[in-house]
């Protein structure tokens, strides 16, 4: 993950960084995972 964002910050347009930065966390909050435990 860290290299592939490094080779896309040396190589990519900016704008398309930025947009790959944006898009990780809503990657991240899309997985799949235990439903919170209701009290």
């Amino acid at each position: 993950m860290a290299f592939a964002a490094a080779v896309s910050v040396t190589s990519a347009p900016l704008p398309v960084v930025r947009a790959a930065v944006r898009a990780v966390p809503l990657f991240i909050a899309a997985q799949p995972r235990a439903p919170p435990v209701v009290s």
